[in-house]
């Protein structure tokens, strides 16, 4: 217990800091100029990502097999992949998870019509008693109109969500077996998630739209074990999300396939193709779970930029390059380094890894308001994956998703902003 409380309140200070770091801006003061270019290419996730590139698939059949900046070297699923994974923070700031699900839904409808959702979006709120926050969980499945194929999407997390920082993104201290959330008889006993992911998981399957919504009352666990049904291998299904949504995306498709294999008997569902295609997303698991994972779901796509915080997070090696990641422009903050230590010491010995075939995201070190670390963090997490759009399919979701969060944080009497200033180069 009184390990979980230091955990707690040691993520609760964590999120703090990012959440004063991600807003700051200095109104009067001109970006500094572009530092010389630090490739992600050369950091640790781009080595793992040139191997695992040499066996990865074409991009006219899946991901790309070799990185490159140009929005024309990702094949469309990899785009739609970020369009329907970036779409999903529509309406976060909303605390009714109705109004925060149409939100949803509106954006989906107006910025993805191809998109049909024939499930949700459901979004759960927590106990107002004791976090006054916005949703934090929100999924939505989709249907592809010329493909047939489904698209589970998974929101990552809610920025202005106390609940969702606290108790699922930063619960990396404790572990719980895979086998103790799923059954799965072929599981190894050393499989093990965090318990952050273990209550994202359960919470998200336990979700039911509300009425007005597709699939109405029916739980994600009951949908996607019904899609698995009604699909009868004419139609894959596909996982994917941001981050937090990112590292879902592999363990709700692990969770469905362990399901599927647990069912018998004629009336048993069909296993259609299961494909994830996981964005800038930390380790859920430790390095049994990741192995276990990788043999039960050859088509995982990590996408992952060796610039973003949360991609490196929560192996040790990785961990352990994070205070000099943007040097010599950029270093970690005496704020930060507090709490980059206690993160590094609740993740120690845990044996945390990454699975699936790494897609590296190529990006450079981008000028920054006051050069902060914390700033380039949200750069490197955000933007630099929006890079891999169009132009206007990029700024379609800065100006709909991403513009209303710099409003919500601003300082009062402070000078409006919008985050194309506080990224130079991030939005043309």
């Amino acid at each position: 217990m009184k390990r979980g409380l230091r955990a707690a309140a040691g993520a609760a200070t964590i999120a703090w800091v990012l959440s004063l770091g991600s807003c700051a801006s200095s109104p009067g003061r001109e970006p500094p100029p572009p530092p010389g270019p630090v490739a992600a290419e050369s950091g640790p996730i781009a080595e793992a990502g040139r191997l695992a590139a040499e066996s990865g698939p074409a991009a006219e059949a899946g991901p790309i097999a070799e990185a490159a900046p140009d929005t024309a070297a990702w094949s469309e699923t990899d785009r739609l992949m970020v369009e329907l994974s970036f779409a999903s923070y529509a309406g976060f700031w909303l605390g009714d998870p109705e109004r925060a699900s149409a939100e949803v839904a509106a954006f989906v409808a107006d910025f993805l019509p191809s998109q049909e959702i024939v499930w949700g979006p459901a979004a759960h709120s927590p106990d107002a008693l004791v976090f006054a926050h916005p949703t934090d969980a929100l999924v939505l499945v989709c249907r592809d109109a010329a493909s047939g194929d489904y698209t589970v999407v998974f929101r990552g997390t809610n920025p202005v969500s106390g609940y969702e920082w606290l108790f699922q993104d930063f619960m990396i201290d404790g572990q719980a077996p895979w086998n103790g959330l799923t059954a799965a008889a072929g599981a190894p006993d050393d499989a093990l998630v965090s318990d952050g992911t273990a209550t994202a998981l359960s919470l998200r399957l336990a979700l039911t739209p509300a009425p007005g919504f597709a699939g109405a009352g029916i739980s994600l666990a009951d949908a996607l074990v019904g899609l698995a049904a009604s699909a009868d291998g004419a139609a894959s299904i596909r996982f994917t999300g941001h981050s937090l949504g990112g590292l879902l995306a592999p363990v709700a498709a692990l969770w469905l396939s362990d399901r599927l294999d647990g069912a018998s008997g004629d009336g048993a569902p069909s296993r259609p193709p299961l494909s994830v295609y996981g964005i800038a997303s930390p380790t859920p698991g430790n390095a049994a779970f990741a192995s276990y994972l990788d043999s039960r779901l050859p088509g995982y796509y990590r996408y992952a930029n060796g610039l973003d915080v949360a991609a490196l997070a929560w192996e040790e090696e990785s961990m352990a390059t994070l205070p000099g990641l943007y040097r010599p422009s950029i270093r970690m903050t005496s704020l930060l380094r507090p709490l980059y230590r206690l993160c590094s010491k609740m993740s120690r010995g845990k044996g945390y890894a990454h699975a699936g075939a790494l897609v590296p995201v190529p990006s450079t070190i981008a000028p920054v308001y006051g050069d902060l670390y914390s700033l380039q963090m949200v750069y490197q997490h955000s933007m630099a994956y929006l890079r891999m759009l169009e132009p206007d399919r990029r700024e379609a979701i800065v100006a709909g998703v991403i513009d209303p969060l710099a409003e919500l944080v601003r300082i009062p009497g402070a000078e409006p902003f919008d985050v194309r200033r506080l990224f130079a180069d991030g939005a043309e």
